[in-house]
């Protein structure tokens, strides 16, 4: 998981550095801080997968009750299926916003970008799939 989110904000840095001047600060801003939050999400959204795997020893002496894991299953689905997808949403607002003013993409990718991240911002609790969807 670490080596995934390095290489997502390699992402981020790559894209900020093709665009160079012609980036505005305030999307850039909410494209960096976005994505570094959504990466600070998915850090601790693996801590806790790590912490409830790594318990299982605990539970079979006897030491872990079946609470804490359905604890850890709630926390881990609302970091990644409420926060992490709505920071999703505004990544994908701000980077699709950058695309139409600077023409670097085509305009049918920056409509379909804003059609997903409109689904990310609105639905992302309610459609359990919509977490595969993002990294695609």
């Amino acid at each position: 998981m670490p080596f995934a989110g390095i290489a997502f904000l390699w992402f981020t840095g790559v894209i900020r550095d093709r665009l160079g001047d012609v980036e505005d600060r305030f999307f850039a801003t909410l494209f960096f801080g976005s994505g570094l939050m959504g990466t600070v999400l998915l850090f601790v959204w693996a801590a806790v997968f790590g912490a409830m795997t790594g318990t299982t020893t605990l539970a079979a002496v006897g030491l872990a009750d079946d609470d804490m894991y359905v604890f850890g299953f709630a926390v881990m689905n609302q970091i990644m299926g409420n926060y992490a997808l709505r920071l999703a949403g505004a990544y994908m607002t701000a980077i699709g916003t950058v695309w139409t003013k600077t023409g670097t993409m085509p305009r049918w990718l920056a409509i379909v970008t804003f059609a997903l991240a409109l689904g990310f911002l609105l639905f992302a609790q309610r459609i359990r799939q919509a977490r595969y969807i993002f990294p695609s």
